[in-house]
């Protein structure tokens, strides 16, 4: 996938790309900032990376896309029919070269169809990265205080809202590494950057991934981390991953190597068990919420768990402390259905609280064709359009950091389920709402 992003990109992006690099190898994050194209929102404070001439260049260039492949199928169809009109009078030959043709034409569409669908990822959320990550970068040269700052950028809230769930990102994300004894490449890209710091004997940088919220949101994948890395250990010893051993020897593996590492793991997982046993329903109001707060402290990572007790709770003060901990707004559950959802009866003040930190309340945020899930696996949205709260669907939509879109062009009209919906159960006061913030919205 990553290959043919880089495809997409113009040659000028390219250019801006190895600036960025130069600037992140060299630990200047505001330099970085500026050859991606983004400025400090405020010079006092640490800049949140913003998208500008980048996300404009890449919303052309899908616009262009999209119009090359609506001519493409108005021309396809038209040759389609006339074949299919002319195609007895014609030889073989002639009847295969004009269905070359056709299948050529429509092979190009496929291939812009492709191309638009990673440009979109890119537009939404991996701009200005440049598919490198200076997380990375910085861990492996040991900068904390540059792996701090780019963490910070990392997790503000608006950069939370537009990754969603998408928290595999090429710039800062963990995905697992369970993998790892099998495949054939072994990438730092695919380490996740909590493991990394493990395996490099690190452990203020896990503390400050950690407090970043770039750690695993469940509890058992911090086992799977700790036995990947074992299983590992086992295939180098028996002579089968004699590369992973040298390419792990480059990212910096500390003494005792990956036992030790999966130990570090596993410290980080009872600090985490710890936090999520002080939240139990005969705990938490007997000790449980004070011991929480110096666990926080010590850098527990934070689970689904907490973040649900504290918002059953109404506990706004632990709220704000399992975020500003690392606690993910987009977790969810084993399901994928968003926790966010599934806490409908929350009150609107932890609500408020969950989207000031950058939950967003759809499945995931893309401005062109917005997901609101379905009965089995809705979005905070669709759960609150579903029930008729009409307060709730205002709250999402109005106090979240970026106003979602809910209608998008289909065809020549545009679509909004999510009004077509509260309609269709009776919600009237609900569907007009939701047509008067479409139009607000200028779709």
């Amino acid at each position: 996938m990553v290959a043919s992003r880089n495809n997409a990109i113009p040659a000028a992006l390219l250019r801006k790309r190895e600036k960025w690099l130069q600037a992140i190898e060299a630990g200047d994050i505001r330099a970085a900032l500026k050859a991606g194209g983004s400025e400090p929102a405020d010079k006092g404070v640490s800049p949140e990376l913003q998208r500008t001439d980048i996300d404009n260049e890449i919303g052309i260039l899908v616009e262009r896309a999209y119009q090359r492949i609506d001519a493409l199928m108005t021309v396809a169809n038209a040759a389609l029919s006339a074949y299919q009109a002319e195609k007895d009078g014609m030889s073989q030959q002639q009847q295969g070269a004009r269905m070359k043709a056709i299948e050529a034409m429509l092979a190009k569409q496929e291939a812009l169809i492709r191309w638009v669908e990673d440009a979109r990822l890119l537009r939404i959320e991996e701009w200005p990265y440049f598919f490198a990550s200076p997380a990375e970068v910085m861990l492996r040269a040991g900068k904390l205080d540059g792996l701090r700052e780019a963490l910070h950028q990392w997790g503000a809230p608006k950069r939370r809202y537009l990754r969603g769930f998408y928290y595999s990102t090429c710039d800062a994300g963990w995905t697992s590494a369970s993998w790892l004894p099998f495949d054939v490449q072994l990438s730092a890209k695919d380490i996740p950057l909590v493991t990394l710091a493990a395996i490099r004997g690190d452990m203020a940088a896990m503390q400050i991934l950690v407090q970043a919220g770039l750690c695993p949101t469940g509890l058992h994948a911090w086992w799977d981390e700790e036995d990947a890395l074992l299983r590992l250990d086992e295939k180098i010893k028996q002579g089968i991953r004699r590369q992973a051993a040298k390419v792990l020897r480059q990212y910096g593996m500390a003494r005792g190597g990956l036992p030790a590492a999966a130990n570090r793991l596993a410290r980080m997982h009872d600090l985490g068990q710890q936090l999520e046993d002080a939240f139990g329903p005969e705990t938490y109001k007997k000790g449980g919420r004070k011991k929480a707060f110096a666990l926080l402290k010590k850098g527990a990572p934070v689970s689904y768990f907490p973040l649900a007790v504290a918002t059953a709770e109404n506990d706004l003060e632990m709220l704000e402390a399992l975020f500003a901990a690392g606690g993910d707004p987009n977790c969810r559950y084993r399901d994928g259905v968003p926790m966010l959802a599934k806490l409908s009866d929350a009150s609107h003040d932890a609500v408020e609280v969950w989207l000031r930190h950058g939950a967003c309340p759809l499945m995931f945020h893309d401005p062109d064709e917005p997901d609101f899930g379905d009965g089995l696996c809705p979005s905070p949205l669709y759960e609150a359009v579903w029930e008729g709260n009409l307060d709730l669907t205002r709250l999402l939509l109005e106090k979240a950091v970026v106003r979602p879109v809910i209608a998008y062009k289909e065809g020549r009209k545009f679509a909004n389920p999510m009004a077509d919906m509260a309609k269709e159960r009776g919600h009237a006061k609900l569907a007009a709402y939701l047509k008067d913030y479409a139009a607000q919205m200028k779709v």
